[in-house]
Parts: structure tokens; sequence; C-alpha cells
């Protein structure tokens, strides 16, 4: 920031104001300075695009994430799923891989997870209920033959039975829409609610 300040000082044409730009005000000095190496990697690799971008690991975050983190998340688990498969659940008839799931969490038999699904400590999903492409946060509970694909659900939410909560996969181009659907912290959807493809905000029944 201070050397865009002076910048600003010695040339009209650059905008004074408190916004940094990466490209300009990042990469471009360091690179006149010699100070910026380039790191080559074979893994994948993900832009992030959006302000509340968190990539997923195994120790799921507290923190509210995006669209972007259920890609994220999809990507983490494939690559555990072929180079460390312990860190990942165990397949049995109601587990579809590639899914973590910690071990304090409570899963009905019947239930059907995954692929692509984080599920955090002490979660509670019970008789009938549908997971797909999500993250589930710590202390949340999904009731009987509720369903929750493409979407985020925060911390110790409550999801009543027959609820839907879905969005659609994440957009290959930029778009402003919301795809994904993102329940905040302690979010209670009564019975046979349908929310689809839009953000909660924290403390909210319905």
């Amino acid at each position: 920031m201070d050397s865009k300040l002076a910048r600003a000082a010695e040339d009209p044409l650059v905008k004074q104001d408190e916004n940094l730009q990466l490209e300009q005000d990042v990469i471009v000095p360091l690179a006149a300075s010699r100070k910026v190496y380039v790191h080559e990697t074979t893994d994948f690799w993900r832009q992030m695009k959006t302000a509340a971008y968190v990539p997923f690991t195994p120790l799921i975050s507290s923190s509210l994430t995006d669209s972007s983190a259920v890609t994220a998340s999809s990507l983490y688990l494939s690559r555990y799923h072929r180079t460390a498969p312990s860190l990942l659940c165990k397949t049995n008839s109601s587990i579809i891989q590639p899914c973590y799931i910690d071990p304090s969490a409570t899963i009905a038999p019947s239930a059907k997870i995954g692929p692509n699904v984080a599920i955090g400590p002490f979660v509670n999903i019970g008789e009938g209920v549908r997971v797909k492409d999500a993250i589930i946060m710590e202390g949340s509970t999904l009731e009987r033959h509720a369903c929750v694909i493409n979407s985020i659900v925060g911390s110790n939410c409550s999801i009543g039975p027959w609820a839907r909560v879905d969005g659609i996969p994440e957009p290959e181009q930029d778009t402003k829409e919301i795809s994904v659907t993102v329940l905040a912290t302690e979010v209670s959807l009564a019975a046979e609610t349908l929310v689809r493809s839009c953000i909660v905000l924290p403390n909210v029944s319905s």
C-alpha cells in the first residue's frame, strides 16, 4: 500500500485509493524488483475469484464459505481418494466416494451420502437423508428424508424432515448469479421447506 501511495504521488494517472489490485499493485512491483518467483505444480489449482473463498481441508473450517469452496472441496476429496484414501471414510452401501465424515458424526444406516461430501464434527444425519456435493459443518442436524445437494450448511443448523436445500453446480464461466445454496450458522428450516440457490443469513428460522 505504501508503494502504491508513493507511485500515486509521482504519477497523476495512478488513482489514489485504498484498494489493492493483485496484478497492478503487487505482482508488477515485485517483478520490477526481481522479488517474484514461479512455482510450477502438476497438481490441480483453482483461481480465487470470490471474496469468501476458503479451500476445504479435512479439519473443516467454521468460516462461512461460498460456491468456490464446494468445487475446491471436491477437488481435494478426489485427490485424497487417489493418494491417501485412509483420510476418507470407509465405503459402504450408504456412501459413494469420495467423502470425508468426521468420526464424531452420526449417520443413519438408510442415509445416502456422496459423492463429494464433507461432514464435520457432531453432525447428526437422520433416516433417508440424501447429501451430495455438499459441505455440512459442525453440530448441524439433518432430519429424516431431508435433501442437501450443491450446498454448504453452516455450523449448528437444523434442517427439518423432508426439507430440501439445493443449488446448481458452480458455472465454469464467471457469473454474478448465486449457484450453490449457503446456510450460515444456526439456521433452522421447518419441515418440507425448499431453499434453492441463495444465501441464508445467520440465526434465521423458517
